[in-house]
């Protein structure tokens, strides 16, 4: 199997399990305080488990000289998962899900501005496109809404 169709294979399974879980999301009536809870600890367990089994001499090495780094990524990790289960349970899965895909165009954006790092032709085409879906997301939304 070539290098490139196992990425848009393990890229298609993370957008199925990333939808499902989006549906799953909107399903429960648990908060998304304790939805990020549960999440976090899974990940906590799991990412610990690969480490210990593959890289056993490292583990030590990773939390003793990077621990600020890797609270600071675990706390960013987890406020966004919170915005983002709140934004699952008071809107659409559709629109979250159409914000979340526009990340990496706003990371291209940033990197621009703090680095001085120029995009690819093919970024700009795909922002504006999702720009267009984003906007006929919401034309349809404007004024219909309350703050949350």
């Amino acid at each position: 199997m070539s290098l490139h169709l196992k990425a848009i294979l393990i890229t298609s399974l993370g957008v199925l399990l990333m939808s499902l879980e989006s549906l799953l999301i909107k399903l429960t009536s648990i908060s998304a305080l304790t939805f990020s809870f549960y999440v976090g600890i899974f990940m906590f367990i799991s990412i610990n488990t690969i480490l210990l089994v593959q890289k056993k001499e490292k583990i030590v090495f990773v939390y003793k000289e990077g621990f600020k780094p890797v609270l600071l990524c675990g706390f960013l990790f987890g406020v966004s998962n919170i915005f983002f289960i709140n934004a699952i349970k008071t809107t659409t899965v559709a629109n979250t899900v159409m914000i979340f895909a526009s990340a990496p165009l706003f990371s291209a954006l940033f990197t621009y501005l703090l680095y001085k790092q120029k995009s690819k032709k093919n970024i700009f085409v795909a922002s504006f496109f999702i720009f267009i879906g984003l906007f006929i997301i919401f034309l349809s939304q404007l004024g219909s809404g309350d703050f949350i």
